[in-house]
């Protein structure tokens, strides 16, 4: 084989072997469907579960940080990390969505937030008070925090 050969040979594959890095890459970084995003959630409450909770798609969109998806066999997980300037500290969250077998239904099944599990039975309180907190604006004047 002439040098040329071999160097032609080394480019078609490294591009192979690149081409496949970055399929395998993309799939894993690219989250749910629009379809799944788009759905309603529930969850579950202390009297079993709750009605919907709204969309997945504007629970995603009210959490700040850096945000990730990773896929399970029945569903997703969304992976938060919101930076505190003032503290320095990172707070790690993550929130299992899962598509249930027995009704078709998408239901928040889990939820972790710094390494403290949220009871499942206290999800429904959870939600609904972290999307009080997204819907109450500042008055004007005010940060809206406890800084």
């Amino acid at each position: 084989m002439k040098h040329r050969e071999k160097v032609a040979l080394f480019i078609g594959v490294s591009l192979l072997v690149l081409l496949v890095i970055g399929v395998v890459a993309f799939s894993k970084s690219s989250g749910p469907s629009k379809e799944f995003l788009s759905s309603k959630f529930i969850t579950y409450s202390l009297t079993g579960t709750t009605g919907e909770l709204g969309s997945i798609e504007k629970f995603y969109s009210d959490i700040g940080g850096n945000k990730s998806w990773e896929k399970t066999e029945t569903g997703w997980i969304l992976r938060t990390e919101v930076n505190d300037n003032v503290t320095k500290k990172t707070a790690k969250s993550a929130f299992v969505f899962e598509i249930s077998t027995q009704d078709n239904k998408i239901y928040l099944s889990r939820a972790n937030v710094d390494g403290e599990e949220v009871p499942q039975e206290g999800l429904g309180i959870f939600v609904s008070t972290f999307q009080a907190r997204q819907n109450t604006q500042p008055i004007s004047g005010t940060s809206g925090g406890d800084l």
